[in-house]
């Protein structure tokens, strides 16, 4: 058998190793990992309940990571409801009622959230805690369910606790969900206690998983948590020690025993022994020290010999910074999102457009799941909706309908709208997919501007649509012997027969 070597310069020939060094121990690094376990083996209930509060506390208190988790979800959670049938009144109808039912008194049982706002929690749910559940209630209604109160342990008001991993109760035999078990938050919301089982059937169930054996979900952000926690942490120590070098330290050498003055600060005065004044009293002058304020500064009184150095700092440094923000940089990675995003002012114009265009690669994934949930959700709602708001769909089959994504954002509006319109004209692209783009939905546009042109020609307005050297809508009003009355609408009186006779008389 061959022996393969192979040479480094300045180290000489050394023998191919023939084994996946990753599995390898050699003293060097942390010890590579001796077995494959399952998720739920290592992602318990108890480290789950310890991660995710971790989590939301840092959600709470730290601007960076509530920042990048609000960018997260606007470019993912956010889309719009587009009927695409071929009657258009129709579509009016429906995009009509379906908004009115998207409203919080009509599609949340508790009457809190609209339809927008629990997509745009559910969405957070996932990347926050790693799954999320909402419940669909009798009458149209979403009862939103955080991951936490899917478990598998907790207080038994009655009846027995089915068994179950981390709270799902699955077929051996598949891997599909039989039921999942749902606890109640315990008093003042401490605590749980098991309430019941919920059918797959009622439970909209989504999770991040990486893994075909996953039961639940896994936090998104689980990577990045010691790393925001590293910058917030020594954030705050840097600021306590910016504060403390702004204080000015003086130091004073007196006599032991002067003291400070009630005040705190230096004695205002001193007795002058021999020095009288007219009633007799020994007169005081000034002392020498002056004036000392020390609400946002430090006096310090010595013996005589002592000495202190005053507080001087180029806090914070410029290492300190770069080292934030290679954290910050690090941290931002779990969101897709890239520096550019938390400070553009290094950053060109063609880098940003590079950067958001990685970015939206990357959150397709989180985006197709939201959107996977709102038409799961719509196809439940569509016959109630035709029902109550006595819609009549005269069509064959199921009725059209899309969700629109959230619109990519100008930023260089004039240049990108020329970049669009060449791309359609070179077959590289469609209207309907450069509106879209923009979270519209061209036919809408199309019947507006029908309806807009409609009136125009009614009110024999002259007005002139289009690009320099192209065709103009209501050219030929524009090269009409008609006398018309510009700005005039049909209901002023002015248009139509009777502008027409009052041009005949003339």
């Amino acid at each position: 058998m061959t022996d393969y070597t192979f040479s480094i310069p300045g180290l000489g020939s050394a023998r191919s190793s023939g084994v996946y060094e990753m599995a390898e121990d050699k003293g060097r690094r942390r010890a590579p990992r001796r077995r494959k376990s399952s998720e739920e083996a290592i992602l318990t209930q108890r480290v789950r309940d310890r991660g995710t509060a971790t989590i939301y506390d840092q959600l709470r208190n730290d601007p960076v990571v509530a920042w990048a988790f609000g960018k997260f979800l606007d470019y993912t959670t956010v889309q719009y409801f587009a009927a695409k049938t071929d009657d258009s009144q129709f579509n009016d109808e429906l995009e009509e009622a379906f908004g009115d039912w998207c409203r919080a008194k009509n599609c949340d049982v508790a009457r809190r959230n609209d339809f927008d706002n629990m997509v745009r929690i559910f969405g957070g749910a996932l990347a926050l805690d790693g799954d999320a559940a909402l419940l669909k209630i009798d009458g149209g209604r979403l009862q939103g369910i955080e991951s936490d109160r899917i478990r598998e342990s907790g207080s038994i008001a009655n009846g027995q606790i089915p068994p179950s991993v981390n709270g799902v109760r699955i077929d051996p035999s598949t891997g599909a969900a039989l039921g999942y078990l749902l606890f109640d938050r315990g008093p003042n919301g401490v605590g749980y206690i098991y309430n019941r089982e919920l059918s797959p059937d009622d439970l909209i169930f989504r999770g991040n998983f990486i893994r075909f054996d996953q039961v639940r979900g896994i936090p998104m952000v689980a990577p990045s948590v010691n790393v925001f926690q590293d910058v917030k942490e020594t954030d705050e120590y840097q600021r306590l020690k910016a504060k403390n070098h702004a204080l000015l330290g003086v130091a004073v050498t007196s006599s032991a025993g002067s003291g400070l003055d009630e005040f705190g600060g230096a004695p205002l005065s001193v007795p002058q022994p021999g020095v009288s004044g007219g009633d007799g009293e020994s007169e005081t002058v000034k002392s020498a020290y002056g004036y000392y304020d020390i609400e946002a500064a430090t006096k310090l009184e010595l013996d005589r010999g002592d000495s202190v150095n005053l507080l001087e700092s180029h806090t914070p440094s410029n290492e300190y910074q770069s080292f934030n923000d290679s954290l910050i940089r690090r941290g931002l990675l779990i969101f897709g999102l890239a520096f550019s995003f938390y400070d553009s002012r290094s950053s060109t114009y063609a880098a940003m457009k590079q950067d958001r265009a990685e970015f939206k690669f990357f959150v397709q994934r989180f985006m197709r799941m939201n959107m996977d949930l709102r038409y799961e959700i719509t196809d439940w709602i569509l016959p109630q909706l035709l029902r109550d708001y006595g819609l009549r769909w005269s069509g064959a089959g199921r009725i059209r309908y899309e969700w629109l994504p959230q619109a990519e954002p100008w930023l260089e509006e004039s240049s990108e709208v020329t970049s669009a319109l060449n791309r359609i004209a070179g077959g590289l692209s469609s209207v309907e997919d450069e509106v879209k783009r923009r979270g519209g939905d061209c036919f809408d546009v199309a019947r507006k501007t029908a309806r807009y042109q409609e009136y125009v020609r009614k009110a024999k307005i002259v007005y002139s649509i289009g690009n320099p050297g192209g065709n103009l809508f209501n050219s030929d009003t524009l090269n009409s012997s008609t006398l018309t009355v510009s700005g005039a609408r049909p209901e002023d009186g002015e248009t139509g027969k009777d502008a027409e006779n009052e041009t005949d008389e003339k």
